[in-house]
Formats: structure tokens, sequence, C-alpha cells
């Protein structure tokens, strides 16, 4: 084990990967990409800190491989009827399966990676400038141990000496930061939109999002103790293009 100010040497990373390929049809695009990796000495970081440093710990899980694809696509209605106004449809899906290797978790998922990853996301855009959305995501189940615990343990210094570790119940009452909480993170859908209007000859758009459109409350992981997501949020800003 080590502190977050330990060299972080992550030895040696073999990456093969098809890169992406695109399908050109009139309206339609598609992206593909498959990735393999092999890591050698594999670094991973604990779901808690050290309570005389406050460092993240980290461990060597020895080696690990990862292999998975990466899809998106996009079908637009201006490419077929011309118009100013575009409606279009986008989706993007990740797949990885990143386990160990060696070592004492060999077969075990390599924690903080979700098997899935994906969005829809439905939309219109005009050549006037202005644009709106909504997006549906999902993000698969994740571990947060190298052991993949999976039914949520509330670890204390008993635990971690006795290795009895207490299981969390529906109704039990925790300060969120201070336990060590290990256990697999559910996976979550959440709902999204956005509008934006470009302004003309400024470089400048304007834009408002909306994120967990219907305040769903849910883990967002582990680390350090049990973290809600964030509920339904609305942010504006301005986003500008220098040339």
């Amino acid at each position: 084990m080590g502190s977050a100010n330990a060299p972080r040497i992550l030895g040696r990373n073999c990456d093969k990967c098809l890169d992406a390929c695109k399908q050109p049809v009139t309206g339609f695009s598609v992206d593909a990409a498959v990735f393999y990796n092999r890591l050698k000495n594999t670094l991973v970081q604990l779901p808690y800190i050290d309570p005389d440093t406050f460092a993240s710990v980290y461990v060597n899980e020895a080696n690990s491989r990862a292999f998975g694809v990466d899809l998106g696509a996009r079908l637009d209605s201006s490419a077929f009827t011309g118009a100013s106004l575009n409606l279009f449809a986008a989706v993007a899906w990740n797949y990885s399966n990143a386990r160990f290797t060696r070592g004492d978790s060999r077969g075990n998922r390599v924690p903080e990676i979700p098997l899935h990853y994906g969005s829809l996301t439905l939309g219109m855009e005009h050549n006037a400038g202005w644009h709106a959305s909504v997006t549906l995501s999902h993000e698969g189940r994740f571990f947060t141990d190298p052991a993949n615990t999976r039914a949520p343990l509330l670890v204390g210094e008993d635990c971690i000496e006795d290795a009895e570790c207490e299981p969390l119940a529906a109704d039990d009452t925790i300060d969120l930061r201070e336990p060590i909480v290990l256990g697999a993170v559910p996976s979550r859908t959440l709902l999204s939109a956005r509008i934006s209007y470009a302004l003309p000859g400024t470089g400048a758009t304007l834009w408002l999002q909306g994120r967990n459109l219907t305040d769903k409350a849910y883990v967002a992981d582990y680390q350090n103790g049990m973290r809600p997501g964030a509920p339904r949020t609305v942010v504006a800003g301005v986003s500008i293009l220098f040339r």
C-alpha cells in the first residue's frame, strides 16, 4: 500500500486498438472502435483515505487486461429534406471488460469501471443558431474494491482487525463521509436536457442545461464514504469561441 504521494508507476502498457471506422452514408454516420489493453503492475485506488495522513491509499494489484468496444451513431433529417430545421438522433455505447489476471484478485473486475455505459439523445437544431435536445444516459454497476464486494458493507476499525463487517440495511443512518463503505455501486439511468443559442457573428453561445431532471436519488460512488448523486440541477452559461 502507499499514498497519493507515492510514485504512480504503472509498468508496461500494451495497447492494440482497431481505430474508429466510419461508414459514409448520407444523413447517417457510424463510428466504431475496438480496444484491448494489457497492464502490468496495476495501481488501484482503494475507497478510503489514510486516517493519519488523510491521503488516498493505493495498492498494487498485479496485472490486468481490458477489452471492449465503443460505438456511436447519428441520424440527421436535414440530409434528406434539405430544410433549415434538422431533427437528429444520436446513440453512444461503451463496453469495457477489465479484470485482474494475476494476484489475489485474479478474475475480479477492476474497480470503478462499469461494463456498460451509453446514452441516447434526441434533438432539433436550426441554421439560425438554436439547439434543443434531451438525453437519456445509463451507467452500469461497478465495484469499488479489488475484492469485488457486492452487498454494501460498513467497515470500521473492528471490521479491519477482526474481519467482521456490518452489512448496511435500508433504514440505516450513517455519516456519509466518515465510515468506509465497500460494495458495488448500482447502475443508474438519468435524464438531462439542453437548449442553446449561438449569437450571430460573435462566437458566443448561450446555453441552459438541466441534469437529473427526474430528481432521482442514487449512489454515485463509495469513495471515502457513501457519495450521493447530484439532485436535479439547472446550469446556465456562455461559451465563447475565439478565432
